[in-house]
């Protein structure tokens, strides 16, 4: 079970640290270079009966055979300390590696050397990388200090990364030299437990000028500028891709590609940040962030994967990414998982192993990048679990060059299957182009002989319907002449008739003496109409009606004739002066027009009728107050009294045939002077119109007539007709229009 856990924690460490990785790709050939140095500085000899003797060589660090003694007393720096019963450890301090306490953020450690003699008194160059804040010691006296160590609290000690940066050291005459190292890492307890960061110790090594240099320049051109040279590699490619996709946003897998290279890229820019910081809290910071663009760059791959071979997302990226997602959380609340390794690990190449079975196009191409880079983690997670590393770096063998030429290629491996990939479909789309080409070709050249056999069809048939096309035009003209005859007769006809419906409606002269601040708003849908106004006085009772007869056009008209003449034959003959008495004379008068024309033996006669709002207004000599008389046949009557529109309501049954007849209602309503009375036809509110062809329904009637109603009756009858014109537009007219409206 431990040994699951050190796997686990190495796989972690190695997906988390990938600047690690990085740094042995950029530092390849550097490191062959430092592999290759055979001068010496030491002569490294083993004891065969004592190991607190270390004998040093170029380029070898010094983390082997140092005495261990856990705690802080400054009199261990002494050379003259008997040490024989100190514990042997390796200076990195890897808490998966040494047992539970060993170090517990301070301790001393002391190592014995012995210099040859051609190297005494020369000056020679220490170099030291830590995770903690370090004093070293060279017999007994304070060489440098990396950090600061507070002597009352470790709370308040600096930890300082110097990245090897060289200082200068020189050992005096005499051969044997101690050195002792103070080293004290507040934070390793806490980082092993949170993030996993088991090495907390040190490493030291001591070269010379030239190696020194070497490393240096190492370091700071091949290092730097290859993280910046790749950097900028994977910056192209995003930018290159993302501007595929914007021109050619169905194919997807460029801007998830797009997306992948941006995020490694951004990856390899954090490792160049962190070699560059000092702190080690910082740079644990920022390695901690790179967690984060993994999950990015690791599901940007993924989808560029399923674009590519099933073009769509499948559901189980969602499913994917959530788990990464939780993962994140679950590490920021320190519970520790690695499943974004196992996806790295399996998804991929499950994705590549399926599409390679299925035949889909490029899944070799894009498969061999995936599964190269794939293989090189897997190679790196073995090496650190195996403990193998430092192996590769100081052995000139040829499974370590072979081992760095894989991760080295495994990093170009996607970016350069998947331009494989993008140029086998521009090869496949180019000869599918050619393909097409040579068919349009083919096709044009059958299109034009089947274009001449129509022309000669073509005239052929011209010269036949020629012919044709004179024999029918003289038969159009003569029909045409026949037609335009019995059209002008009947335009005759309903002129003639709009004249008679016309003797019928109440002159306007009458209309302004009873009324003089009253508008009508007539539009008939046809030449004549069967909607129709009255006003009428008899024995000083003013009336006025708006009345919707049954159709429109000719029949229409027809009926408003019968309706109007009963109208007037209900005050005038019968001296009926109430509305509802009235309407219930006219629609007896009607009925009894309409059944004289018919055979009701077998019949059940005509229905014609029509629906009316008739008002009547008796004199009255208060001048405040007016008294009106009013009944309808299913339309209202709405008048407008302190800016409140009130309505009316008509008894539902029209003046005509109906199952259950009933006599009509008359109101006796007491209005205010000023007061502004409307009666109208369902013509306007039915009108359809407006942006969505919808009718204007009477709430947006109502609405308009309490927006104008300060105003004149011309002026509200100006903005009525406009308003019903710009609903109407285009459209056609579908049924009359009446409206009136009067001021008391």
């Amino acid at each position: 079970m431990e040994y699951f856990y050190k796997i686990r924690t190495h796989i972690f460490l190695v997906n988390l640290s990938m600047k690690k990785i990085l740094f042995s790709i950029f530092l390849f050939f550097s490191v062959l270079s430092l592999h290759s140095q055979k001068d010496s500085i030491f002569k490294l000899t083993q004891l065969q009966n004592d190991k607190d003797v270390d004998y040093l060589s170029t380029g070898i660090k010094l983390n082997h055979f140092w005495k261990y003694h856990k705690g802080d007393s400054i009199k261990w720096a002494n050379p003259a300390i008997n040490d024989s019963k100190w514990k042997y450890i390796q200076t990195e301090l890897d808490l998966l590696k040494i047992p539970v306490g060993t170090f517990e953020n301070c301790g001393w450690f002391r190592l014995h050397i012995e210099v040859d003699t051609q190297f005494v008194n020369k000056p020679l160059l220490l170099m030291l990388s830590q995770q903690g804040a370090s004093e070293i010691y060279l017999d007994g006296k304070l060489l440098h200090k990396f950090g600061k160590i507070d002597p009352h609290n470790i709370l308040m000690d600096e930890p300082f990364n110097p990245h090897y940066f060289p200082i200068n050291i020189t050992f005096e005459s005499k051969r044997n030299h101690l050195i002792a190292v103070r080293y004290r890492n507040k934070n390793a307890q806490i980082d092993f437990q949170n993030n996993l960061v088991s090495s907390s110790g040190f490493n030291l090594n001591i070269s010379d000028l030239e190696t020194v240099f070497d490393f240096t320049i190492s370091k700071n051109f091949y290092y730097k500028g290859s993280i910046i040279f790749y950097f900028t590699f994977f910056l192209a490619l995003a930018i290159l891709h993302f501007l595929l996709y914007m021109f050619y946003k169905k194919n997807k897998s460029n801007l998830y590609y797009s997306l992948f290279a941006f995020s490694f890229g951004i990856i390899l820019l954090i490792s160049l940040i962190t070699n560059a910081l000092n702190k080690p809290d910082d740079i644990n910071s920022i390695i901690h962030l790179t967690s984060y663009l993994r999950v990015f760059y690791i599901s940007s791959l993924l989808a560029m994967l399923y674009s590519i071979f099933y073009n769509k997302i499948l559901k189980i990226f969602w499913f994917w990414l959530l788990i990464m997602i939780a993962e994140l959380i679950g590490k920021e609340l320190k519970f520790e998982t690695d499943i974004t390794s196992f996806i790295i690990l399996i998804e991929p190449i499950r994705i590549v192993i399926v599409s390679i079975y299925k035949k889909k196009d490029g899944a070799w191409i894009i498969g061999s990048g995936v599964i190269t880079t794939i293989l090189s983690i897997v190679t790196w997670v073995i090496i650190s679990v195996t403990g193998k590393t430092q192996v590769l770096f100081n052995q000139n063998t040829y499974l370590s060059f072979f081992i760095l030429l894989l991760t080295y290629l495994s990093t170009i491996s996607i970016p350069l299957s998947m331009s494989a990939f993008l140029a086998l479909g521009f090869a496949k789309t180019n000869k599918n182009l050619e393909k097409k080409l040579l068919e349009v070709e083919d096709l044009n050249i059958k299109s034009i002989e089947q274009e001449k056999e129509k022309q000669q069809i073509l005239a052929d048939q011209n010269t036949n319907l020629e012919k044709q096309v004179k024999l029918r035009t003289h038969e159009v003209v003569e029909q045409k002449k026949i037609i335009e005859e019995k059209n002008k007769d009947i335009t005759d006809s309903i002129s003639y008739a709009k004249r008679i419906q016309d003797a019928t409606l109440s002159s306007k002269e009458l209309k302004y003496k009873l009324f003089p601040e009253a508008f009508v708003l007539f539009k008939p849908k046809d030449i004549v109409s069967g909607d129709f106004y009255w006003f009428a006085e008899i024995n000083g009772i003013k009336f006025i009606a708006a009345a919707d007869c049954t159709g429109h056009g000719v029949p229409g008209a027809m009926v408003s004739v019968v309706c109007s003449n009963a109208l007037n034959r209900a005050i005038k003959e019968f001296g009926l002066f109430e509305p509802g008495k009235i309407l219930d004379k006219v629609r007896e008068l009607v009925l009894e027009s309409f059944s004289t024309q018919h055979n009701t033996s077998n019949d059940e006669g005509v229905k014609d009728g029509m629906d009316i709002s008739l008002m009547s207004i008796p004199h009255s000599d208060n001048a405040n107050k007016v008294i009106i008389n009013w009944a309808g046949a299913n339309n209202p009557l709405w008048y407008i009294q302190n800016n409140i529109l009130i309505e009316i309501k008509a008894n539902k049954q029209p003046i005509g045939k109906t199952d259950n007849p009933l006599p009509f209602t008359n109101h006796v309503l007491e209005l205010n002077k000023n007061d502004t009375i409307y009666l109208f036809s369902d013509g306007y509110a039915d009108q359809f119109g407006g942006p969505k062809g919808k009718k204007f329904k009477y709430k947006q009637l109502s609405d308009l007539l309490l927006s104008i109603n300060h105003i004149s009756m011309m002026e509200q009858e100006t903005i009525l007709e406009k308003s019903f014109n710009d609903w109407k537009n285009d459209l056609e007219q579908i049924d009359d229009v009446l409206f009136i409206g009067v001021k008391l």
